[in-house]
């Protein structure tokens, strides 16, 4: 085999990189590390032996008021979609300073007759502990498989606006300021032409 100048070349470079790296590591390993001015003081003991404090939870959703269905796939769990979504948002939508609760809900694969498909919930404060389902009143009935919530003035008119999250078509909600929301998705062109 003949050695000719063009590998001569390449082995050089090869050489001067290696050469390179090496110094680029003693350099870093050389800096030392630093050490304090101080000796570090020990720290105090745990104590572990204490007892825990007895935490107890009770349920108080329905005395609360917050009694509607939540679903998030059928009962077997098959496929991963039926292990997602749902969500909660907390938003004064009436702004009487008592936030109200949106809960996001799912549904199934197998679907649910006409009329019994479930819904997300709005739920108004009544500033004493309990909250109302406005769902209704709110007009927010669209069904679909909900993966969130999130809020925000959108249109910047004092009221906050909801943005749900679906397996699909996700839905902006304007506040109308007077307790109900429309569905401005289309109008504000988050209409997707083809969806899941």
């Amino acid at each position: 085999m003949r050695f000719n100048m063009s590998w001569a070349k390449l082995l050089f470079g090869l050489s001067l990189c290696v050469i390179l790296a090496l110094y680029g590591i003693v350099e870093i390993l050389s800096q030392g590390v630093a050490v304090p001015k101080r000796p570090a003081r020990a720290l105090p003991k745990v104590k572990i032996d204490i007892p825990l404090p007895k935490i107890q939870f009770e349920d108080i959703a329905t005395k609360a008021g917050l009694t509607a269905r939540h679903v998030t796939g059928g009962d077997d769990k098959k496929y991963i979609l039926e292990t997602t979504g749902s969500g909660v948002a907390l938003f004064d939508y009436d702004n009487d300073g008592y936030p109200d609760i949106f809960f996001v809900n799912g549904t199934t694969l197998e679907g649910f007759p006409k009329g019994q498909e479930p819904i997300s919930h709005l739920y108004h404060n009544n500033k004493n502990g309990t909250f109302t389902d406005v769902t209704r009143d709110a007009k927010l009935l669209r069904s679909g498989w909900g993966q969130g919530a999130c809020v925000g003035d959108y249109d910047n008119d004092g009221y906050d606006d909801l943005f749900v999250t679906y397996y699909g078509q996700n839905v902006l909600y304007r506040n109308n300021g007077n307790g109900t929301f429309s569905d401005v998705t289309e109008k504000a062109g988050l209409l997707h032409k083809a969806v899941r």
